[in-house]
């Protein structure tokens, strides 16, 4: 990840140009006006992440000397502990969408499952199986006995200085909570959670593209006090290589014998809907495309309607001729 592609900016951006790209940038891809769409929400991440660097001088002139490989070998990358919707509500007030006290959310599970081009195009039914943490019955949660966080003091909040800007944020001795264990629960050993494997039934939709994530939402992780968290299944679409999506077109080569090519021929071809009969024209040259309507991909999810199925022709010349065949061709040749 480059923090200034990110932002969308040069790097000889003012701290006035960091500032404007950052609200475009955090407005654009919001994980409230971009609901069910985990891309948007790692975008937005990856903003915040972006900001906190760009932000403050000291580590912006680090990581334009060395990179994020200096950033870290100075321990100066962004925190992981700063939750990225604390720096935008910091940025535009605490009420900005009504959300003066955001109820923080527990983390996502990502899965990744294999599938193929004929499982988008029709549908399909997958088993996964994951694991998944919940708050423990034992101790609800709490991970034991706790007493009050020394560091915050019980509010479960620090003032932390990013550069110009001062940010409130999650107090990272006890995450939050306004207190610590003392005591740790014989459960859960004072992590608050359990761990527990699930299995889940889930179905590719009709015309989902391939390599886009399904998202279910409040399938994730629990931690007691947070909203629960997300499951996002990826998916990574396996094909054969020669066989191409060109927007709602099946591109596929199709393999035509020279002589064919020449006097024109009928040909079956596997297709994904089963074998099909596509009449080559005499004299088609090759690198061009026949076409059979209805047969690509659906134009949209849950759509009965499809684009083509493209057949770009692909003239084969053999390879070892015999005396006679290329007698043969010479006479044709001559004719």
């Amino acid at each position: 990840m480059e923090y200034y592609k990110v932002l969308g900016i040069d790097k000889s951006a003012s701290d006035d140009q960091i500032k404007k790209a950052y609200r475009k940038a955090a407005l654009k891809n919001h994980p409230d006006k971009n609901q069910n769409n985990p891309e948007a929400e790692e975008r937005f991440k990856q903003i915040n992440e972006a900001y906190q660097i760009l932000s403050d001088p000291e580590k912006r002139q680090i990581y334009d000397a060395y990179g994020k490989a200096g950033l870290d070998s100075k321990g100066s990358r962004a925190s992981q502990n700063v939750n990225p919707h604390d720096i935008f509500e910091q940025f535009f007030g605490g009420s900005f969408w009504g959300r003066q006290n955001r109820q923080r959310k527990s983390s996502d599970i990502k899965i990744r499952i294999e599938t193929n081009l004929a499982d988008h195009i029709f549908g399909a039914n997958k088993k996964i199986k994951f694991s998944v943490k919940k708050s423990c019955e034992t101790c609800h949660g709490t991970g034991g006995e706790r007493v009050t966080c020394h560091h915050c003091g019980g509010s479960g909040k620090v003032n932390v200085s990013r550069g110009f800007m001062h940010i409130t944020t999650t107090c990272t001795a006890c995450g939050g909570h306004g207190s610590i264990i003392a005591i740790a629960c014989h459960t859960c050993g004072g992590r608050g959670s359990v761990t527990e494997t699930r299995a889940k039934d889930i179905k590719i939709p009709v015309g989902l593209r391939p390599n886009t994530a399904l998202k279910f939402a409040g399938e994730g992780n629990k931690t007691e006090g947070f909203l629960p968290g997300d499951l996002l299944i990826s998916t990574n679409c396996t094909s054969d290589l020669e066989v191409k999506l060109d927007g709602n077109n099946i591109v596929m080569p199709l393999e035509v014998d020279c002589i064919d090519a020449c006097i024109g021929c009928s040909l079956k071809v596997d297709t994904f809907d089963g074998k099909k009969t596509i009449k080559v024209p005499a004299g088609i040259q090759g690198g061009k495309s026949l076409k059979i309507p209805g047969l690509g991909f659906p134009r949209n999810t849950g759509s009965k309607s499809r684009g083509d199925l493209m057949l770009r022709v692909k003239i084969i010349v053999p390879k070892n001729l015999t005396d006679s065949q290329v007698e043969k061709l010479e006479e044709f040749k001559n004719v």
